[in-house]
């Protein structure tokens, strides 16, 4: 989806940028007269990231070791292997882990870049910091900006901050495993998890892009509701973010709840439904009961011409 905002000649910001995956396809979507940058702050990965973009068939990325937030300070990176996923390091604000290590953290309006033409954002959940020490930058250049989307909590103030900025956002959901993906692979270690984003256009660029968004047909997100159902299509969701909060507790506590009453309901149905058949047997009974006294007194009619008293 990302290629189709892309094109020759771009300048195009990584900003968690990984090993550089998503760095080297922008690479060749921009081709020889443009450029990219990329952002990663983790130096065991910057180094696997540097090494990726030296291999590039085009020498157009540009590649730091730093973070980006809403302003330039000193922070402390929890290592993603810690939390169980390479990908996910986290810039804390304070070193309240032991296993932290410094950094430093820039802000977009701090790098003076003439020119932006897209942006792409996955910083585990501190895209809107990022977004907020761009402001000037984003509002000067008008990027088309794509960002992850993981929680209402880290998304939400995404959306007003957009409008703010004059900004309509789009919302995108797509497979976590890509067929098409570089080495052709066909193992599928995503199962059936998928990954939302969100889609920054500004207002007054939609024109350039009606034909791409009215092929994706893309659905706009206009409030926190919005991105809640967008949320919802993704069914990793639940036990990724909703897992151990309290309301999940006691929805669960609910269910557990509802699952006892209804089968007690189930119980006292069937409860019914034999005392029902006991009572029908027994109508049928009275019934045959009723035809026997009936034969009789035909019987005793027949024998002596007067029915019996």
């Amino acid at each position: 989806m990302l290629s189709r905002f892309v094109r020759p000649g771009d300048t195009v910001l990584d900003i968690g940028a990984f090993i550089g995956t998503h760095a080297r396809a922008f690479s060749q979507m921009v081709g020889a007269q443009g450029i990219v940058h990329a952002f990663e702050p983790n130096e065991r990965i910057y180094r696997e990231l540097f090494k990726n973009a030296q291999l590039a068939p085009y020498s157009n990325i540009k590649t730091y070791q730093v973070a980006l937030g809403a302003r330039k300070q000193t922070q402390f990176l929890l290592q993603g292997d810690l939390l169980g996923n390479l990908g996910a390091s986290q810039v804390l604000e304070d070193d309240r882990d032991a296993s932290t290590t410094v950094i430093e953290q820039e802000s977009l309006e701090n790098l003076g870049l003439p020119r932006i033409d897209f942006i792409k954002i996955d910083v585990e959940s501190m895209e809107y910091d990022v977004v907020v020490g761009g402001i000037r930058a984003i509002r000067q250049h008008a990027p088309v900006i794509f960002l992850e989307a993981n929680s209402l909590q880290a998304a939400g103030r995404i959306i007003d901050l957009a409008h703010g900025m004059d900004y309509v956002v789009f919302g995108h959901v797509s497979r976590a495993f890509n067929p098409e993906n570089f080495n052709r692979s066909t193992t599928n270690m995503f199962g059936e998890a998928r990954e939302c984003g969100l889609l920054l256009i500004h207002r007054n660029h939609l024109g350039t892009w009606q034909e791409t968004l009215s092929t994706l047909q893309l659905h706009t997100i206009k409030t926190i509701d919005d991105l809640a159902l967008l949320l919802l299509h993704k069914p990793q969701y639940i036990h990724e973010v909703l897992g151990g909060t309290k309301v999940l507790d006691n929805i669960a506590s609910l269910n557990q709840a509802v699952a006892e009453r209804n089968g007690q309901i189930a119980s006292y149905s069937q409860a019914v439904t034999e005392r029902d058949g006991q009572i029908a047997s027994l109508s049928q009974a009275v019934t045959e009961r009723d035809g026997q006294i009936a034969s009789l007194s035909q019987a005793v009619t027949s024998a002596t011409g007067r029915s019996p008293a």
